[in-house]
């Protein structure tokens, strides 16, 4: 919206700054989860690849949070083990492992966060 005063003209971009401003965490959150999900498929141990294939992560708008895990209904049995099979959590390890590079990756978003305002 522009408006008039003079010979001058002003013009707001708020709402596009704004915009963009809320596409940061949204940008950064899909980044970390892309990384999450090549990591842990790197790690799974099962040689079918369905498990493999189930692994993926969700960025929820409204709530404005990610979720990484797995679809398909063998996970459970494979990280969490039954009487016949033993447990292997390597989704835990996995993520544990990246936690300083996610930490990283925030850090870096919100740097980019603050040069913009």
């Amino acid at each position: 919206m522009a408006a008039r005063r003079g010979k001058v003209t002003f013009e707001s971009r708020v709402e596009q700054c704004k915009q963009r401003i809320s596409e940061k965490p949204e940008n950064a959150l899909k980044d970390i989860g892309k990384l999450m999900v090549r990591e842990v498929k790197k790690d799974t141990p099962v040689k079918t690849g369905a498990l493999k294939k189930s692994c993926g992560y969700w960025y929820r708008k409204k709530e404005g949070d990610l979720q990484v895990g797995f679809k398909d209904w063998k996970a459970p049995i494979v990280i969490l083990g039954t009487l016949g099979t033993r447990a292997n959590n390597f989704f835990l390890s996995t993520v544990m492992r990246l936690v300083p590079t996610v930490q990283e990756l925030i850090q870096h978003a919100m740097a980019e966060l603050e040069k913009e305002e």
